[in-house]
């Protein structure tokens, strides 16, 4: 898989798209966050709604190692994917404002927690 070029991803690290997009799906979405007794951790957090499927997946091990994957779909074509790190589709768009909009509520739904 190509990744995109270094011009668009430092766009999508100056906007935070990942770290959004996580933030989004761990607070309004659903899924689980297991740590286990030798340390590893797992983390699979999934958002939808009749615009976005928003998935996060994160794995570490015991051995350090890290496996890591965020996706943004919107209205059904991928627009975000970024696996490890690094990222393999970004497509800017109107969807951007809309994904802002998501992150002002899960910060607002963060607070009452």
């Amino acid at each position: 898989m190509k990744r995109v070029s270094e011009k668009l991803k430092e766009e999508v690290e100056k906007k935070n798209i990942s770290g959004t997009a996580y933030f989004i799906a761990q607070y309004l979405g659903e899924g689980h966050r297991n740590k286990g007794n030798l340390g590893e951790i797992d983390e699979k957090y999934k958002f939808e709604d009749d615009e976005f499927i928003i998935s996060t997946d994160l794995v570490l091990t015991s051995d350090g190692g890290c496996g890591m994957s965020r996706e943004i779909k919107f209205k059904g074509r991928r627009v975000f994917y970024e696996g490890g790190l690094d990222i393999y589709t970004y497509i800017p768009g109107n969807w951007e404002t809309k994904l802002n909009n998501l992150y002002k509520k899960a910060m607002e739904t963060n607070k009452k927690k």
